[in-house]
């Protein structure tokens, strides 16, 4: 993937993740900021950062339930190295932490 087309896609990506969160947040248990192209969620003290390496051509993911994960683009989706999916990973994480279910696509 070109650098142009990775950081378009990254970015676009990133800026629509928000924007489903802040959908999902109906009863204000999220504090979600996007700045600086890093997007950063708190769900009750617990706290995500997503952001896009550029020279790794990656987004990632800092997650206080699993982890670190470097993720790829592979047919459209965000995936790490064994083929987990970004949203799928955030959306379990953060509904674990909420009790109650969130949906990203």
């Amino acid at each position: 993937m070109e650098n142009n087309n990775f950081e378009l896609s990254a970015k676009t990506f990133i800026e629509n993740l928000y924007d489903a969160i802040e959908a999902q947040d109906k009863d204000f248990d999220l504090d979600i900021e996007y700045s600086n192209e890093v997007l950063t969620i708190d769900v009750l003290g617990s706290i995500f950062v997503i952001n896009k390496q550029a020279p790794a051509k990656e987004i990632w993911l800092a997650s206080p339930v699993s982890g670190p994960y470097h993720f790829s683009q592979e047919g459209g989706e965000w995936v790490d190295s064994k083929n987990n999916n970004l949203l799928t990973i955030l959306a379990n994480e953060i509904s674990k932490i909420l009790n109650k279910k969130i949906i990203l696509k």
